[in-house]
């Protein structure tokens, strides 16, 4: 019996890993996992797609969760999906590459947003920290951790595996802030530990604080700019699920543990440094697949520990850190920091947030903050990058440059561009 591989569960197709006749029975595996059966119409060589579904005629082909086209005609489930019945939307000559965008008001996107969180959470407190995440995640154009991510959050919410009416626990212990998040929203366990940080950090100068039993709480560099406007040096990390390994490594180890240092230039201008430990992270890469139809190279690991981009390969390889075993040894580092500290589950003790959405993740998140008058320091060191000489096509930037201009052209122009995934989300086509 043959085999065929379903990169992505939302997928219309599966590819053949051998020649496959016709009236074939296919097995189709998802995640090593056998998902159905099905018959082969036609003759389909290997390497080549099958339908795993019927497709109409100008609907979309979707393979890693993406589009890869739209169908020029009616494609039976069990036919070859050749690229001769594909419009495919790398055609950069009849322009099928670029992505359809919608205009939007701020005003009306707050709108929509508040309905769409309104319709799955209860909670007021937690719909208003959502709010002001998601809409500066979109005007700062950070759409990986923008309001694409509400459809997987809805779906954890539906299974009770994030908390929307916690009982949060918070204790001071000298300096050191301890908060029991009660497996709640990140966002939110955050924005309670800036409030009490906010409220302390006058008489204790410096501030550490440690939150467990939270979940993923979308880009740190907000968190540590929200610290930075106390007139605070700031600190942020988080862990993770283990996501990234170094070279010669066959399964994943650690997580791509993020960590944003942020500084105030000026009002709403902020020195904001924020990065994860891997590379690249595989929301990027499926963005890079979807667009070139390939991995690009030195991103990610086979489970043969070598480096691949074989998009075979996707749903068996992991990340890979930056400067290998420096990002590793880094991750691992920030993995103290957090799960250590704060005695909550750490490696491969937490369960991945996009694979199994009835577990909680129980992270852990670690907060430092410096008060001080650094801003004329600061200033001086944005001066001086700004000021580097560089090459004629080359310009000088600084951490958080490029998201303090769409912060402040959004803002002006009151309107930015959404793409259809956030437009159908926005309108609860979730």
């Amino acid at each position: 019996m043959n085999k065929a591989i379903k990169s992505g569960h939302q997928d219309n197709v599966a590819t053949l890993i051998s020649d496959a006749k016709k009236d074939s029975k296919i097995k189709i595996f998802y995640r090593d996992q056998l998902i159905e059966i099905i018959k082969s119409k036609k003759l389909i060589p290997f390497g080549h797609k099958i339908a795993t579904d019927d497709i109409k005629v100008n609907t979309r082909i979707l393979k890693y969760n993406e589009s890869i086209g739209l169908a020029k005609k009616n494609i039976s489930k069990g036919d070859l999906v050749h690229t001769s019945e594909v419009q495919s939307k790398f055609d950069l000559k009849k322009n099928y590459s670029k992505e359809k965008k919608y205009k939007i008001e701020i005003n009306e996107f707050k709108r929509k947003l508040k309905i769409v969180l309104k319709t799955f959470i209860k909670n007021k407190r937690i719909v208003r920290v959502l709010e002001n995440y998601f809409f500066e995640a979109q005007l700062k154009n950070i759409h990986t951790h923008g309001i694409k991510r509400l459809p997987l959050i809805i779906k954890r919410i539906q299974n009770n595996s994030i908390n929307i009416n916690p009982k949060i626990k918070k204790k001071w212990e000298g300096s050191k802030l301890i908060v029991d998040a009660n497996n709640t929203f990140g966002h939110y366990a955050m924005m309670l530990a800036i409030q009490e940080i906010k409220k302390k950090i006058n008489q204790k100068k410096t501030i550490s604080c440690l939150i467990k039993n939270s979940t993923h709480f979308g880009y740190a560099g907000y968190y540590s700019s929200k610290i930075a406007n106390l007139n605070c040096v700031s600190f942020v990390t988080s862990n993770g699920p283990a996501l990234m390994a170094p070279i010669g490594y066959k399964e994943p180890v650690v997580s791509n543990n993020p960590l944003s240092i942020s500084a105030k230039i000026d009002k709403n201008k902020f020195f904001e440094f924020d990065s994860a430990t891997s590379i690249s992270s595989r929301a990027k890469i499926h963005n890079d697949i979807s667009f070139t139809g390939k991995i690009r190279k030195n991103l990610m690991i086979n489970n043969q520990g070598y480096p691949t981009e074989n998009i075979e390969d996707l749903n068996k390889s992991f990340l890979m850190p930056i400067q290998n075993h420096k990002g590793f040894g880094l991750a691992l580092s920030l993995e103290i920091l957090t799960g250590v500290l704060s005695n909550g589950p750490i490696l491969k003790e937490i369960d991945h947030k996009d694979k199994s959405f009835k577990k909680r993740e129980s992270l852990s998140h670690f907060i430092f903050a410096v008060k001080g008058n650094y801003q004329k320091k600061i200033k001086n060191l944005i001066k001086q990058v700004d000021n580097a000489k560089t090459q004629s096509k080359v310009k000088s930037n600084w951490p958080g440059q490029n998201r303090h201009i769409n912060l402040t052209k959004n803002l002006k122009n009151k309107f930015f561009e959404i793409d259809k995934i956030e437009n159908d989300i926005l309108n609860n086509k979730l």
